[in-house]
């Protein structure tokens, strides 16, 4: 590798590890407004599990992996709640055994997939601080006004950016941990891997799995939070019917990966935990959960039968049998579970839980065309809402660095009324390739598009021999699971199982002979030449300043709210009535709003304005005013104001269908009455009379068109 190839790559990771420690010192520092001793604790438990993977990296791995899955219920039990932030403890645990079992400047990636994973981590490195500071209009004291909404339904910075930050370290940390296993684990590591690393894992799920199985039984509110409750479905101990229901469904084929390497012990605990996490996941009644059992056992069966037709083919052929019975046994249960139950059970369920065949049997279509064109609207494309749409509107207007990373679901009440003109919640895009291709564009997403298809080739390819063969085709089975559930949902935007798929990738390549030695994965020169990495970083930069062009241009908060239709301001004190004059308002420094334009086709804008510096006559006090018309924002006023005498000008509405008019305002100097002597503390700009419509400006009047 040449020198400068060495330089730009050692960066590319040092930038990756800052980015991930900004994003985990940010996000427990927001979190420890609601709960103070998060981020002590946060930055205990990055301290504490670096020195401990130094010391004793197994028993580190021993305590942090399981966390993972069992964090969310730990703290509802100890607290008495839980909140998205609160995850960051155990990603900040995991981000110090990183850093200490891996380089902090080199890469070990093989080099086949270096440049495209270096590219996704580097992506989502450098934009998410963008996303951060767009949401906040790019003032970072924006963060600390909880009253602002940030889309029609609400949803103020600080809690966006909160959710910008889970999401970015959901893929920097997933990227980072897999370079790490390249650097702890050799190819002939398998039984080493297997204690350290899958096993804990395997703890963890079991534990959550043997949560939901009795929060299915026995009392489905028990330890479970949110709606999950009400909707009579096991949470686990993610808190997540949906996302437990997928990590269940990936582990129930992956366990199998404990067998058929190894003796009795491990072959019997791949046995047990595949069938708690079948427990674990219909209790949690998840359709996309139930899809990706099926898949995954689908694999593992048939690579069974491979394996033990070599062995016996009687065992096999009765098997076969005793396996159809029991699918046709839960099919005709199916045809009693969910509303159809209620034929049998007043209460119309299972053991007070919703069962996901059932859920699954009445959600499908008749055999008819109308039907299925319906489902396939409705469930595959828009799932009962504009999500495939505002995907693709997403991917029409933003089409090189997309909407940005984190943001679709802050973006979709705003895109859906755009659309339908009815506002959604807050939602992902129902699919993980359209979600994040809408977050990061054409551009943005060469790197995980080209990674994905490239592990998919080497899926196709490759198989386990021998004794691995089962382990092998169980966990090839778990990534045809999550590819095919990824489609029409996002079980991997949970940072937990996000995480645990690259441990499963990793494992993958312990079984496989093809890469015995990751030689078979080192593309070799590309990674190694100094104009890759120069092109790799050129294209990052492009998004980065692709991703400021489109927050700066058409993002902002108060462009969305103009063109959504929603009310938004910032700097404004609020109204003042005096006894003896007109209603106005104080501003801050610099101050936007976006507020109800008169309906009327041709109306104009009474603005009138002043300052109230004591010293004004002396220091004349700059006053600018921009209104962001349609296509474009420009600057309406630019004057000196000698003195406190109001200023009137009337400015042209906008033409219906444009309801709404954006005007931002900024003064040279602010000034503080309680310097004066007097009690208000406020810092004040200049004062604005309240918004005021005319027909038609008086003759001779200032006006703006």
């Amino acid at each position: 590798m040449t020198r400068g190839a060495t330089r730009l790559e050692q960066s590319s990771k040092l930038v990756v590890i800052v980015s991930a420690a900004l994003a985990i010192v940010m996000e427990a520092y927001l979190g420890a407004r609601e709960w103070r001793p998060l981020l002590q604790l946060t930055l205990g438990l990055f301290a504490g599990a670096f020195v401990l993977a130094r010391l004793r990296p197994s028993v580190c791995w021993a305590l942090v992996l399981p966390s993972l899955y069992l964090v969310p219920a730990i703290f509802l039990a100890a607290i008495g709640r839980e909140l998205i932030t609160y995850q960051v403890t155990w990603m900040a645990a995991l981000f110090g055994a990183i850093l200490a079992t891996s380089s902090p400047s080199r890469w070990v990636i093989p080099s086949r997939w270096k440049l495209p994973l270096v590219f996704w981590a580097l992506v989502v490195a450098t934009t998410w601080p963008v996303v951060v500071a767009r949401d906040c209009d790019f003032r970072s004291s924006m963060l600390l006004y909880g009253h602002i909404g940030n889309s029609g339904i609400g949803g103020n910075p600080a809690s966006l950016a909160v959710w910008v930050q889970y999401v970015a370290l959901t893929y920097m940390l997933g990227i980072l941990w897999f370079d790490s296993l390249f650097h702890s684990f050799k190819p002939g590591d398998f039984g080493r891997f297997r204690r350290t690393i899958a096993a804990p894992l395997a703890v963890g799920v079991l534990v959550g799995s043997l949560v939901a199985v009795y929060q299915g039984v026995v009392d489905v509110t028990w330890l479970s939070a949110h709606q999950w409750p009400g909707y009579h479905r096991a949470s686990g101990t993610l808190l997540d019917g949906d996302a437990f229901g997928a990590l269940a469904a990936f582990w129930s084929s992956a366990f199998v990966g404990f067998a058929g390497v190894g003796g009795l012990g491990w072959a019997s605990l791949g046995a047990a935990g595949a069938v708690v996490s079948w427990g674990g996941l219909w209790a949690t009644g998840s359709r996309m959960g139930l899809l990706g059992g099926l898949i995954g056992l689908v694999f593992v069966l048939s690579h069974g039968a491979r394996v033990a037709w070599r062995l016996n083919r009687r065992a096999v052929l009765f098997s076969g049998a005793a396996t159809a019975v029991v699918v046709l046994a839960l099919v005709a249960l199916a045809q009693f579970g969910g509303p159809r139950w209620s034929k049998v059970v007043p209460s119309g369920r299972l053991f007070s839980i919703e069962s996901p065949l059932a859920r699954t049997v009445d959600s499908l279509p008749s055999l008819t065309k109308p039907s299925l064109t319906k489902f396939a609207l409705s469930e595959l494309w828009d799932r009962l809402g504009p999500f495939g749409s505002v995907s693709l509107l997403m991917v029409e207007q933003h089409p090189a660095v997309g909407v940005g990373i984190g943001s679709f679901h802050q973006l979709l009440p705003d895109y859906a009324y755009i659309l339908t003109g009815v506002r959604r919640v807050f939602d992902n895009a129902q699919s993980w390739y359209r979600h994040l291709l809408a977050e990061l564009g054409i551009v943005g997403s060469l790197g995980w598009l080209t990674w994905v298809a490239m592990f998919a080739v080497m899926l196709v390819r490759t198989s386990g021999e021998g004794a691995r063969d089962l382990p092998a085709g169980a966990l090839k089975g778990t990534f045809v699971a999550i590819a095919a559930v990824s489609a029409v949902s996002m079980p991997t935007q949970n940072a937990a199982v996000s995480i645990t798929f690259w441990a499963f990738a990793f494992w993958y390549l312990l079984l496989i002979p093809e890469v015995e030695s990751f030689g078979r994965l080192q593309l070799g020169r590309l990674a190694s030449r100094g104009w890759a990495w120069v092109a790799l970083w050129l294209v990052v930069l492009g998004c980065v300043a692709g991703t400021i062009y489109v927050g700066w241009k058409d993002l902002r908060p108060p462009y969305r709210a103009l063109w959504a239709n929603w009310d938004y301001a910032y700097g404004f004190y609020d109204l003042e009535r005096p006894g003896n004059g007109e209603p106005f308002r104080w501003t801050r420094q610099h101050a936007v709003a976006v507020f109800p334009a008169s309906s009327t086709r041709e109306a104009w804008l009474k603005l009138t304005f002043w300052v109230h510096h004591p010293d004004v006559a002396e220091n004349a006090v700059e006053v600018k005013i921009w209104r962001k018309d349609p296509d474009r924002e420009r600057l309406i006023i630019d004057m000196q104001l000698h003195d406190s005498s109001p200023v009137t000008q009337y400015v042209k509405v906008p033409p219906v269908p444009h309801p709404r008019m954006m005007l931002e305002t900024w003064v040279s100097r602010t000034w503080t009455p309680a310097a004066l002597g007097q009690a208000d503390q406020r810092e004040l700009g200049l004062g604005v009379a309240d918004w005021t419509f005319v027909d038609t400006p008086p003759v001779g009047a200032m006006v703006i068109r």
